[in-house]
């Protein structure tokens, strides 16, 4: 599930490439009935969850934050309908993967469609910025289909197969691809994107090198990843949050939050501060009412003690 939580040997990496493999084609056929395989995919991840539990305990100790005044069975509840509803966004990723028709039939309110563009000048791009939570790969498809052509900022997952049917149904709907590692230049397509008038979409919520922002989010200091906002402060556009969750009638609701701006004056470290605080400010807001749609399982409110950030700070 995740990096942060243990690091598998070569032996079992290899078991999961094989296991996804095998079952990705299956499972993209058994998507097409999903009364069928919803309740199947449920069970095995509840059926992995028991195996592993320390994954549903760390689901649960960041509900307890989130929400100091629940008991930790209520968490654990809380929990585990987020499993099932991850189990619900596999499903529907092969599902709608490859989207035919008009695909607002899928949407509650189509109109935030339109509404994305008021926040933007005639032929300038901008920043979408979500979190793991819903389908945010079905968000994407709405707005590179309907909106403007669109480019993804993504980390490339650890198993190559997972990475392949992603990118297989990005390429549906006219999706372009930037992942993105340490090099100073993998980022250019990103900016060549926005100097073109697109949209970029990216994650917001998890830092993937250790190497993120402090900042505080429900009460602790926590690490998020500070991209978005250096893009957004070199090519001069507005930062969006946005997050496609599910709404009522298995059909999807678009959360669209005015824009970000970078701010005109100040040191850059100073402006990617601002700027990530008002996007925690309206995650917080998010997770609050959908917290079983907020896809984190390992301790996310625990921050190593050899974070850069914090040497940094100790030393000051």
């Amino acid at each position: 599930m995740q990096a942060k939580m243990a690091t598998a040997p070569p032996w079992k990496v290899r078991l999961y490439q094989w296991f996804f493999g095998l079952w990705f084609p299956v499972f993209l056929l058994l998507s097409k009935c999903p009364k069928v395989i919803l309740p199947v995919a449920s069970f095995f991840m509840r059926v992995f969850f028991w195996i592993r539990p320390q994954y549903l305990e760390a689901i649960a100790s960041n509900y307890q934050t989130i929400f100091p005044d629940k008991s930790p069975a209520d968490c654990k509840a809380l929990a585990l309908q987020m499993v099932d509803n991850h189990s619900r966004y596999w499903v529907e990723f092969f599902k709608f993967g490859k989207l035919t028709g008009d695909p607002t039939r899928l949407l509650e309110n189509p109109e935030a469609l339109d509404q994305v563009l008021t926040y933007t000048q005639a032929g300038q791009g901008a920043i979408l910025v979500t979190a793991h939570m819903g389908n945010w790969e079905l968000g994407g498809n709405f707005f590179g289909r309907l909106v403007r052509p669109l480019t993804v900022i993504y980390v490339r997952d650890r198993f190559n197969i997972v990475e392949r049917f992603r990118s297989r149904f990005r390429r549906y709907s006219n999706i372009k691809e930037c992942p993105v590692d340490r090099s100073l230049f993998s980022t250019l397509p990103a900016l060549r994107a926005l100097e073109q008038g697109e949209f970029l979409a990216l994650q917001g919520d998890r830092d993937f090198n250790e190497r993120g922002v402090l900042a505080t989010f429900f009460g602790k200091t926590c690490t998020f990843p500070e991209g978005p906002y250096h893009l957004a402060l070199l090519a001069r556009v507005p930062v969006i949050p946005c997050f496609t969750l599910y709404g009522k009638d298995g059909r999807y609701r678009i959360h669209l939050y005015p824009p970000i701006h970078p701010p005109a004056n100040g040191k850059r470290e100073d402006r990617v501060q601002e700027m990530l605080n008002q996007y925690l400010r309206v995650l917080e807001d998010v997770v609050r009412q959908y917290p079983d749609q907020w896809y984190t399982f390992y301790p996310f409110f625990e921050i190593k003690p050899d974070h850069p950030a914090i040497s940094n700070a100790e030393g000051a």
